[in-house]
């Protein structure tokens, strides 16, 4: 799963869709511009994260792509211990296969 951890103050997301596949892809496709996460506004009381997880796929022309397992276990650990109850995740899994041929 996704998780936060903080230190000195500099979070950073670790783990985060480093290793995401397609499966059953004959065409051996992959994510592109994944990663492109970024966290706005944090150690605030709406630490919040935004664009998180808008994988594209573009071009694909197989006709039985599937995602796997793709961010069912999203969460936010020890975030300041303090705000934890208010911490939102935004535009999760906006995940989208264009042209599909």
């Amino acid at each position: 799963g996704k998780k936060i951890k903080n230190k000195n103050n500099n979070n950073t997301i670790r783990n985060n869709n480093n290793n995401n596949t397609i499966r059953n892809n004959n065409n051996n496709n992959t994510i592109r511009n994944n990663n492109n996460n970024t966290i706005r506004n944090n150690n605030n009381n709406n630490n919040t994260i935004h664009n998180n997880n808008n994988n594209t796929i573009r071009n694909n022309n197989n006709n039985n792509n599937t995602i796997h397992n793709n961010n069912n276990n999203n969460t936010i650990l020890n975030n300041n211990n303090y705000y934890n109850n208010n911490n939102t995740i935004l535009n999760n899994n906006n995940n989208a296969i264009h042209n599909n041929k």
